[in-house]
């Protein structure tokens, strides 16, 4: 907008509509101006804000006359020198986007309309006076600053800016336009992030909040109060940062605690190869609680810490929620009483004893024995109680035949899981320990790895003196599965871990440096032999899916694409990532948890429990691979047992070969695996971590 000594304003938008009804004081003021242009000015005066020729060019317009019917002004030899200088002010309606603009790529604007609506426009743009078909429109085209043009544009829609918004513009020509759009966009040099933690710590100590200076500068509140945190990292150790000797994932660590001194202990105690974020992390936390990854904080939750008093410090780095607790005692205080609360449910089960313990790891329940079990017959209550539970599963598949919404699929899987778990309950109510081992066995209530309250039943302490067994118990009475089955499944369930180890490297890696440690100390490798001798596949497991995802790993490492002699050197110029997968690849042909007897395989549980092995993903029960190794009175006793009484009624009038295809129909789809499949942390029955709610559905229970 130029606005005369008279006070006539007019706007370049819509200078072509003046006519000669323009004030006489405005044409003499225009025509003042080109006297001076034509006197030797190389440009106007600044209160217009354009040089001669855009004078001349705006006088045409203004007093609507073609441009050549204005004497062309010739412009001086320093005119070249000083265009440069020629300032304009003008509104948002007036600029349009250039075709000269070098940037392409759109970018978000939230963070740069931050900066515009809190500090103002405090850069100008570069544009030159668009002219279409020798006509000029009066506006200017914006070769360098359309980010700041865009922002400003959505600041007034938003009605954030006037409409009137003064914007300042410098004039160039239209021939400088792709050299000076590039050389803006090339002649940058952002700060380096130290920097600006300085910058947002020397605000912040002036008074302003990490929430004001996240309005401030387009940001949220968090990246604020990360960078504030930065700013407390020691000076020595962030100068190391400046400098490109330390990375942020390392001042990030090093921020997790707000003590310099120690900051620089555990920097300086570290040498430079094992200064890892992680390591550094550690050293800063040590005698503190980890709230996400503690099993036992886990198990008490946040929420729960924090109204008992609690006081946890965030880690403002961590995408997972990491915070530290440091009142270990409040913590174990809160977990026994919620512990309890469920043992006492327990203990109306009649066992001879039950404990609670917080942190009771494989090898700790590995340490008990377990009393020999016995099935009892339900009683008139439970049968009832049994049939009225399947009759209401019928009763739900039947009525939703119908294609389901997501949302009646998860009711009716809500339905059935509740009914699933009812049955469990009166089940596991018709196991019990054998007579003799009624006064020792007991039970164990403790948290597992992932937070969650489990039950192991049927324990004998260790101090407890376990009774002799009559003699029948002491022949033992005729295993569930004969020795070919056994080793049948564990083959099976050998390759199902396997397969599961191979898409989990990390794990691998540790199962690893287990096999090592325990063999430097003499404990044993456990379940995978670090010699790494190949598990022979049998056969008949062969063609099953694990085994096939195996073979299909190994095919990208075909030997006869390998060097010779596997040098250590072409190992080590093997990126890491691909020697985890190698490693993950040998550790897992490496595993064998096959057995002859049903008995426990404690290293199979450990690893199968660590990687959440799921043995209905890799094994379902058919007649061929399963049923056909079974009686016909096992097949019966089965069904019978685990579905009902009535499916079990047209197994008994047939061949035993019919029976294993009837019992394949009867199990299909309902997710059974037989005792020997499920790992050792699966078979305790885990109950709802929300114990409130386990105590509401005791009865049903």
């Amino acid at each position: 907008m130029v606005r005369s000594s008279c006070g006539h304003s007019t706007s370049y938008a819509n200078s072509s509509s003046c006519t000669a009804s323009t004030p006489t004081s405005c044409r003499r003021w225009i025509d003042g101006r080109a006297r001076r242009c034509s006197a030797g000015s190389a440009a106007a005066p600044s209160d217009a804000g354009f040089d001669c020729h855009s004078m001349e060019v705006i006088m045409a317009a203004v007093l609507n006359m073609p441009e050549s019917v204005v004497s062309p002004i010739p412009m001086q030899d320093n005119a070249l020198a000083l265009r440069h200088a020629t300032m304009a002010r003008a509104m948002h309606a007036q600029l349009a986007r250039s075709r000269y603009n070098v940037r392409r790529k759109r970018t978000p604007l939230a963070e740069l309309k931050a900066l515009i609506r809190s500090q103002g426009l405090l850069q100008n743009l570069v544009g030159f006076w668009q002219i279409v078909d020798g006509v000029p429109t009066g506006r200017i085209e914006i070769v360098a600053g359309e980010r700041r043009m865009d922002s400003i544009g959505e600041l007034i829609a938003e009605g954030e800016l006037p409409s009137d918004y003064e914007i300042i513009v410098l004039i160039v020509s239209e021939q400088e336009a792709i050299g000076i759009s590039l050389a803006e966009n090339m002649g940058r040099e952002p700060m380096h992030p130290a920097d600006v933690f300085d910058a947002m710590f020397a605000l912040a100590s002036a008074g302003r909040d990490a929430d004001e200076l996240a309005l401030a500068f387009g940001t949220d509140t968090a990246a604020v109060r990360r960078w504030l945190r930065l700013a407390r990292v020691a000076p020595t150790l962030l100068d190391l940062y400046r400098k490109d000797q330390a990375n942020y994932e390392q001042m990030a660590a090093l921020a997790v605690s707000e003590d310099q001194d120690a900051q620089v202990r555990a920097w300086e105690g570290l040498p430079p190869h094992e200064r890892s974020a992680w390591r550094l992390n550690n050293l800063l936390t040590v005698g503190e609680i980890n709230v996400r990854t503690d099993r036992v904080a886990r198990f008490v939750g946040i929420a729960a810490l924090e109204q008992a008093g609690a006081v946890i410090r965030k880690d403002l780095f961590s995408e997972q929620g990491d915070g530290y607790l440091t009142d270990a005692a409040l913590l174990e205080d809160l977990a026994v009483a919620r512990l309890e609360r469920l043992a006492q449910r327990v203990r109306r089960e009649g066992h001879a004893w039950v404990a609670v313990v917080l942190r009771a790891d494989h090898a700790f329940v590995a340490g008990y024995g377990r009393a020999p079990l016995r099935d009892i017959e339900p009683d008139d209550a439970q049968k009832a109680q049994l049939a009225a539970i399947d009759a209401e599963r019928e009763r739900v598949l039947a009525t939703t035949s119908d294609p389901l919404t997501d949302k009646q699929h998860a009711a009716r899987e809500r339905q059935l899981r509740s009914l699933r778990e009812r049955r469990q309950a009166i089940e596991r109510a018709l196991v019990v320990p054998e007579e003799a081992f009624h006064a020792v066995a007991g039970a164990l209530v403790t948290i597992d790895s992932d937070g969650r309250p489990v039950i192991h039943r049927h324990l004998i302490r260790p101090q407890d003196k376990v009774p002799a067994q009559p003699a029948k118990a002491q022949r033992g009475e005729r295993p569930a599965h004969p020795e070919r089955l056994v080793r049948h499944l564990t083959a099976h369930r050998t390759m199902a871990l396997a397969a599961t180890v191979l898409q989990q490297p990390h794990v691998a890696l540790a199962l690893a440096v287990q096999a090592l440690w325990r063999n430097l100390y003499g404990r044993g490798s456990g379940v995978a032999k670090i010699q790494m001798v190949p598990f022979a596949c049998p056969s008949d497991v062969a063609e099953g899916p694990a085994a096939r995802t195996m073979a299909a790993r190994e095919q990208g490492f075909n030997p006869q694409t390998l060097p010779t002699g596997l040098p250590l050197a072409w190992f080590a110029s093997l990126t890491q990532e691909l020697l985890l997968e190698m490693l993950a690849l040998a550790v897992a042909r490496s595993i064998d948890a096959v057995q002859s007897g049903e008995g426990a395989h404690a290293g199979f549980d450990e690893v199968a429990n660590e990687v959440g092995l799921d043995m209905r993903q890799w094994w379902q029960p058919t007649a061929d691979g399963y049923f056909a190794y079974l009686t016909k009175a096992r097949l019966v006793e089965l069904v019978s047992t685990t579905v009902s009484k009535e499916a079990a009624v047209p197994l008994e009038g047939t061949t035993k070969e019919v029976a294993a295809q009837l019992a394949q129909q009867v199990f299909a789809g309902t997710g059974w695996l037989p005792a020997l499949l499920r790992s050792r942390e699966e078979a305790a029955v885990h109950e709802v971590s929300d114990v409130g709610e386990a105590e509401e559905s005791a009865d049903e229970m």
